[in-house]
């Protein structure tokens, strides 16, 4: 090899090496955008060693939410469509290299009846996080007529909005019936007896009992026929519904006996009725969709039903990293305590401390962040737990 050959070799394995190392790497430190349930923004500039706990710890102890902080999450929009959580344990960092917008929102993670929520804070939460889903796509609902106008209104009063509900129908006032205009109107009248929480509270439940598509959270995805269909996780279970919105299988949790996934295929194992094992796979976007599925699930059924959903193996012959990959998600899925467990601590605390007023303080949020530091244990989930065993110890041993 001449000297000029030789040159070129290394020019262009030192061109080579600078670029594997960049694709190789993510940035040390990433800021990125936080919005709340009430739409306020702020700047939060993390480093690659802070996990999603600590910016979700960070939220809860400026909202006062306790124990009922399990209820909600983070997540944010994939570069390859659609939302995904934020997982609690890991880098917040590298979870976001595939975001864009370099948003995270605050979101309900899991949907349960207001009657089971003991703070007035968390109520409150709840009622935003649905009325951003259902302002303005009422008439597009499926829901009678009288059931739109009932909800409007009560999205009206709660809000403190003008008397008109064209702005939560989604439709024009001159499109909207005579009838309906009328049937609004009086709801209005019958609801102005009413305390703003009492109306929030009679919202929720409407919600909980009619709007099951709004409990859910979406993935997109394709069956085993390379058709588009969404893949919804709810607190019933799991539907599978094509673009039109429309039911093609639903999977309760009483059905699934078994969940699964490899590389981007998610797979749902149920019974037949002679005893056997049905298998249906759906592949998502990326890896990061199909495990972001596969821990929503698998933490949505073990929360709200104390259940952990068994994971199977789909190709029993896989390589080693697909092994190691798959024993990391077989582990007790997030969070720690049940939704009966958070209940009876909730119980426990406002009658021990009178605590429920404490929730009410206003909160004053800075308008930027900055979270660095070492990262926390890997057994460390959020900061309920920390709080449980430093100064409600003997409330916690009781659950055991």
């Amino acid at each position: 090899m001449t000297r000029d050959a030789t040159i070129h070799t290394r020019i262009f394995m030192d061109s080579f090496r600078q670029i594997v190392s960049t694709r190789a790497k993510y940035p040390p430190r990433i800021t990125f955008q936080l919005v709340l349930l009430d739409g306020k923004k702020m700047q939060v500039c993390v480093d690659k060693r802070i996990s999603g706990a600590d910016v979700f710890d960070k939220i809860c102890e400026g909202l006062h939410l306790a124990e009922e902080s399990t209820y909600f999450g983070l997540s944010f929009a994939h570069a390859r469509g659609g939302f995904l959580w934020i997982i609690m344990e890991q880098s917040i960092v590298k979870q976001l290299r595939h975001a864009n917008p370099l948003t995270v929102w605050m979101r309900v993670k899991f949907v349960c009846s207001p009657n089971e929520l003991f703070l007035s804070k968390t109520r409150h939460l709840f009622y935003l996080n649905f009325l951003q889903s259902l302002k303005g796509d009422l008439s597009t609902s499926g829901l009678t007529l009288d059931l739109q106008a009932q909800l409007a209104a009560l999205l009206s009063r709660a809000h403190d909005g003008p008397p008109s509900h064209a702005n939560f129908l989604g439709l024009p006032l001159d499109e909207c019936s005579t009838a309906h205009v009328e049937y609004f109107s009086k709801m209005q009248q019958t609801l102005l007896c009413l305390t703003p929480t009492e109306v929030q509270r009679l919202f929720l439940n409407l919600v909980f009992s009619n709007l099951h598509e709004k409990q859910r959270f979406y993935y997109r995805a394709q069956d085993v026929f390379y058709r588009p269909v969404r893949l919804g996780i709810g607190p019933q279970g799991v539907v599978i519904l094509n673009t039109e919105s429309s039911l093609l299988e639903d999977f309760s949790f009483a059905r699934l006996t078994a969940i699964g996934t490899i590389q981007s295929v998610l797979t749902l194992f149920t019974s037949r009725a002679d005893g056997s094992q049905r298998a249906d796979h759906f592949k998502l976007p990326s890896r990061q969709h199909a495990e972001n599925a596969f821990r929503y699930i698998r933490e949505t059924s073990y929360f709200l039903r104390g259940e952990v959903l068994e994971v199977r193996n789909v190709f029993p012959e896989t390589g080693t990293s697909i092994l190691r990959r798959r024993m990391d998600l077989q582990g007790q899925p997030q969070p720690s305590l049940t939704q009966h467990q958070v209940c009876r601590l909730v119980r426990a605390r406002v009658a021990n401390e009178g605590a429920q007023s404490n929730t009410d303080r206003e909160t004053r949020w800075p308008e930027q962040w900055h979270l660095t530091g070492a990262s926390q244990s890997q057994k460390r989930r959020f900061m309920l737990f920390r709080w449980l065993q430093e100064s409600r110890s003997d409330d916690y041993e009781r659950l055991h």
